[in-house]
């Protein structure tokens, strides 16, 4: 069952990240390397939008999709992508945020960064993307099912040091507490409600 939803975790954060490319979509307003506003009014790459995708800005609204280099505040209907989320990344009607570096907070379905220095909330969070990241910078992640490193808190927990949720499993994680903990390190692998990395072979 933890390898079916571990599964299905995966490619709904693939999916959230099907508009990700090269950001060099152009807009309305081209050759500007900052503008305080972004409004895009098209779906997935096409150039119904104020900026270049290659832009800064502080503000950046999608109608379906977005795909910037960096935000302050972002929001769009089915994808927000971004190469640099800088405050609150949030996508609440479809599929989810994506970004390659979450300095804030993003919020959406799912959520998918490459590295993340800030807060995922969402049913599934990933922050991670293949042995070039360094996972030690992954940190938060709340709500649904969490695929990190630090500190979960969710109802499914998949991690390696902390978790607290309904259902927990690792096979290595510090603490657990939760409804049901499983740690094949524990003397008691199955426990209820607490649980703990003993060391044992």
């Amino acid at each position: 069952m933890k390898k079916y939803l571990a599964v299905l975790s995966v490619v709904i954060g693939i999916i959230s990240t099907l508009s990700a490319g090269d950001f060099n979509d152009s807009g309305l307003i081209s050759g500007c390397g900052f503008f305080p506003l972004q409004i895009d009014v098209g779906f997935v790459n096409d150039n119904a939008k104020l900026l270049d995708e290659k832009s800064d800005t502080v503000l950046a609204l999608g109608i379906f999709s977005l795909q910037q280099k960096s935000a302050v505040f972002s929001v769009a209907g089915v994808v927000n992508t971004l190469q640099n989320n800088y405050g609150i990344q949030i996508n609440p009607f479809f599929l989810g945020s994506a970004t390659d570096n979450n300095y804030g907070i993003s919020w959406g379905l799912t959520n998918f960064s490459k590295k993340c220095y800030g807060l995922q909330l969402g049913i599934s969070n990933h922050s991670f993307a293949g042995e070039e990241v360094d996972k030690a910078n992954e940190r938060w992640q709340l709500c649904g099912v969490n695929i990190a490193d630090f500190l979960f808190c969710g109802l499914l927990n998949f991690s390696n040091e902390c978790q607290i949720g309904l259902f927990n499993f690792s096979k290595g994680a510090i603490f657990q507490l939760g409804l049901l903990n499983y740690n094949p390190k524990s003397y008691i692998p199955w426990m209820p409600l607490i649980n703990c990395d003993m060391s044992r072979e």
